[in-house]
This record gives C-alpha cells, sequence and structure tokens, in this order.
C-alpha cells in the first residue's frame, strides 16, 4: 500500500482475495452469489458522476442480444476456480509474506512501454479519491470513442465510504510526473452483485467518459468464448505504482509496464495467467496479440494473478455501450467520405471505377475527388459496418467467405452476409483498423507497397501502417 493511505482495518473471509491495486482490499461477502454467466438478465449500478445521482436497473440480457443481433456467447463449466482461490488466499495469510511478493511471479520482468503508441494508448492512468480521503492509482482501457472498462474497486469501495469523489483519467502517459491535461467520467455502471455484496465474479466497471478520448488513443477488441482459455498468450499492461528490480523497489507511479504470460486455466468467471503485475494495475486488459481483451485484471494469489473473464453477459453489455457510443461519435451513415492509407496517403479505390460486382479494391490516388474512391459507411449491428462505393452502390467484401491471408477485397450487393461487415476498431491518432466479421483478419494492403494501383486484400492483424486508414470528408 502507498504510504499515503489511510490504515484501515481489513476483515479477511476464506473466501476473499487480494487485490492488485494500490487501494484498499475490498472485503468479499462468504455468501457471495454463485450464478452462471448465461445469466437472462443482470441488476446493474448506475452513477452518475457530474449530478451524483443513482439508481439500479434490471436488464433483460436475451433482449439485448436479439436487439444487437449478437448470436456468440458463453457456456462454460469446466475448471472451477473457487476452491483453488480460497486456498491461494490461505497460503498468502500463512505466509504472512510482504504484499507485492504474492503478484511478481519469480523475477519482476515486466518492460516499460511507451503509451504514445498503439496499443499502450489506448490503456489510460486512473487517479482515484474516495469520500473518506483515501487516494490511489489504478488502470482502465478503451473500448470505443467514449467508453472504458476497468475494475469495480477502482469506483466502489464500501470500506471507503462507496463511489470515488473524484476521478482524473490521463491519457499517454509517460512521466512519473503526471499530465497536466486530464479528463473525467460522465457515468459508470457496475454490477449490484459487486456494488451490495463486492462479489469477486463481478469485479467489473463500464465507464462512459465526458470526451471523446477514443478518436487519439485508439482502443481494444473486446471477446467471449464458448470454451475455455487456457494455454494462450496473453499480455497485461497498466500503471503499476511501483516495480521490483535489482533487488530494489522503484517508484513509477505515472510510467505504463507491460508482461507477456500464459494462461493457465479458465473458469466460468475468472482467468489465471502467470504475466507479473503489482498495486495499480487493477482494470488493466488481459489480451492476445490481436489485441482482444479476454479478462480484466483484478486480482491475484499465490504466484498466480487473476482476471475478470469477459463472459456473454458482460459482452452483450458492453457491446451495447459501444453501439451508443458509435452513435455519439461514429461516422454518419448519411455522409460519405475518402478512406487514406497511413503508409502510403493513397485513398481506397475500385479498380478502373468498375461498377460490376467483382471489381477488386486497390489504393490509388492522392485525393479522393472522383466517386469511386469515396465510401459510406452503414451501421448494421452493435459496432460493425457495411461500407458502400458511392460509383456503383455496392459492398466491400471477402469474396465466398474466405479466410485466406492476401485474398483481395472486392465490391458486391449487399446480403447481409457477416463477410460483408467490417469493424472500426480504433489505433489512435484518429485511425482504424478494418476487420472482416467473418474471417477476423484486418483490412491490408498486401505487402505496404507505396504506389497505385497496389490490392487491399485481409491478412493477420498487425497494426501495421500498411493496416491503418483514417476517414476524409467529401
Amino acid at each position: 500500500m502507498n504510504k499515503n493511505l489511510k490504515p484501515i482495518a481489513i476483515m479477511i473471509f476464506v473466501f476473499s482475495l487480494l487485490i492488485t491495486s494500490v487501494l484498499p482490499i475490498p472485503a468479499v461477502s462468504e455468501t457471495a452469489k454463485s450464478q452462471s454467466a448465461e445469466e437472462n438478465e443482470i441488476e446493474m449500478y448506475e452513477y452518475n458522476y457530474i449530478t451524483k445521482e443513482e439508481s439500479f436497473k434490471t436488464i433483460d440480457i436475451e433482449a439485448l442480444r436479439e436487439k444487437l443481433g449478437i448470436t456468440e456467447f458463453l457456456s462454460l463449466s469446466d475448471n472451477p476456480l473457487s476452491d483453488s482461490i480460497a486456498n491461494d488466499f490461505a497460503d498468502d495469510i500463512i505466509d504472512g509474506q510482504d504484499e507485492p511478493s504474492r503478484i511478481i511471479i519469480g523475477s519482476d520482468d515486466r518492460t516499460q512501454v511507451n503509451a504514445s503508441n498503439y496499443p499502450y494508448s489506448g490503456i489510460v492512468h486512473l487517479n482515484i479519491t474516495f469520500p473518506d480521503g483515501t487516494e490511489g492509482t489504478g488502470t482502465g482501457f478503451m473500448i470505443s470513442y467514449d467508453i472504458m472498462l476497468t475494475a469495480a474497486h477502482c469506483m466502489w469501495q464500501t470500506s471507503l465510504g462507496g463511489n470515488a469523489t473524484r476521478m482524473e483519467i490521463r491519457t499517454k502517459q509517460n512521466s512519473t510526473t503526471l499530465n497536466t491535461t486530464f479528463y473525467f467520467p460522465y457515468s459508470w455502471n457496475i454490477p449490484a452483485e459487486y456494488r451490495n455484496n463486492e462479489n469477486e465474479n463481478y469485479d467489473w466497471c463500464i465507464v462512459r467518459l465526458q470526451n471523446n478520448l477514443g478518436s487519439s488513443t485508439g482502443w481494444f477488441n473486446v471477446a467471449t468464448s464458448s470454451g475455455n482459455i487456457n494455454s494462450k498468450q496473453i499480455t497485461v499492461s497498466g500503471y503499476p505504482s511501483q516495480t521490483f528490480k535489482n533487488g530494489g523497489t522503484q517508484n513509477v507511479n505515472g510510467l505504463q509496464f507491460m508482461h507477456t504470460g500464459t494462461t493457465s486455466n479458465s473458469s466460468t468467471y475468472h482467468v489465471r495467467y502467470n504475466a507479473d503485475t503489482s498495486e495499480g494495475q487493477s482494470g488493466s486488459p488481459v489480451y492476445t496479440s490481436d489485441f482482444t481483451v479476454w479478462a480484466i485484471h483484478s486480482r491475484f494469489g499465490t504466484n498466480i494473478n487473476y482476471g475478470c473473464r469477459i463472459t456473454s453477459t458482460m459482452y452483450t453489455l458492453f457491446q451495447s455501450w459501444i453501439s451508443d457510443s458509435i452513435g455519439r461519435w461514429g461516422p454518419s451513415s448519411s455522409q460519405f467520405f475518402g478512406v487514406q492509407i497511413k503508409h502510403s496517403n493513397r485513398y481506397f479505390d475500385i479498380y478502373f471505377a468498375n461498377t460490376a460486382p467483382g471489381a477488386k479494391l486497390i489504393q490509388w490516388g492522392t485525393n479522393c475527388s472522383t466517386t469511386s474512391r469515396q465510401y459510406k459507411f452503414i451501421l448494421r449491428s452493435s459496432n460493425s459496418y457495411s461500407i458502400t462505393a458511392r460509383h456503383s452502390g455496392l459492398v466491400l467484401e471477402m469474396n465466398n467467405y474466405s479466410t485466406i491471408e492476401g485474398e483481395q477485397v472486392q465490391q458486391w450487393g449487399y446480403n447481409g452476409g457477416s463477410n460483408q461487415l467490417w469493424r472500426m476498431q480504433g489505433v489512435g491518432n484518429n485511425y482504424f483498423m478494418l476487420i472482416n466479421l467473418y474471417s477476423g483478419m484486418a483490412m491490408d494492403v498486401i505487402g505496404g507497397p507505396m504506389g497505385d494501383d497496389m490490392p487491399i486484400g485481409q491478412y493477420r492483424i498487425k497494426a501495421g501502417d500498411n493496416q491503418r486508414f483514417k476517414l476524409v470528408s467529401v
């Protein structure tokens, strides 16, 4: 704990968990509700940061899925974690070791990163004050223009008086001297089960911000799975208060650190992994190399770290908030845009302005004055678009549901297939990637050539400049 924090008496239950944050450890109810992640409804608590109004609302998850057109969902019963989590905690108390030793596995192998560069730019620093005057830090990450995720205990702690009274959000924070520019939330939602019982299964929070930070920072994709998430290489990156290298302790609040590890076990509500973390990293994304988040870092035990797994319920709620965010800040479906490619400064174009189905997409020209270089983005689901070429009225697609790397994008009549839908994923500085909803691959200038008449196809997600695009109004 930081020395400037007030001492707090903490009641420890066998089923409690330690928390990797500079904030005090919230108590966990011994009678925490054990529910399936396939909840038909969930009660959420909302707090308006501006007006201080609070409310509870029960959300029909099935109805929301239907509205958003979501068909995938989680169904897991393997490898429950509840017993092993309790044993880990008991071992921690018996060992009586210092808190940081329980969250660095072996030596501290974390590496400092440049928070100005994607994906680290999509991870934000939180400075938090609670009603009793306790101050602490945490981590959050962007999933849309003005939507951030973090751990619930970064926003609510019963023992400290409830909701955070002040929350400063800093982007691209790269110094132990905190940026003088910071931002505030508009509101946040946490599960009522955490608000009322501090149930560790629900230690997650959706935050709407007052500003569109995502266009500048970029953001992460979120996902849920119908199977386990074991033996998967993941990265955890966030803002620790300290590092423990070369036999000493370094105060690093304001610097971002990452470590890549492997998931060892997953259950309905949790994912375990061996990536190093320390206090202040609660709320960090647990993500794979394609910048997809599978869990929200929240807790630790003996030689292992834990995250709240993104369940189908969480995924559905997140997609609903993303959809609302796109409505506030996304491209207008009534407007045409040129799509400029970062590495070459050239534009999307249909070969020879062909109006026939099957004509291929290329890069061409340094302006978007012709109609074959102008496109309309129409939101078709919670966060995916069809992209219509103005000159032909046809949409961009992957032919015959291709999953082949290097396959070229073509135009075709709209039929609602997932091979015709593209997810915009911000990568910072107003650039974004276009991810095909069917193949999961990114639109890519194949091979990265700079000249005209170069094919645009699909390739695994790299976020290189030949996969980065921005919209130019016409």
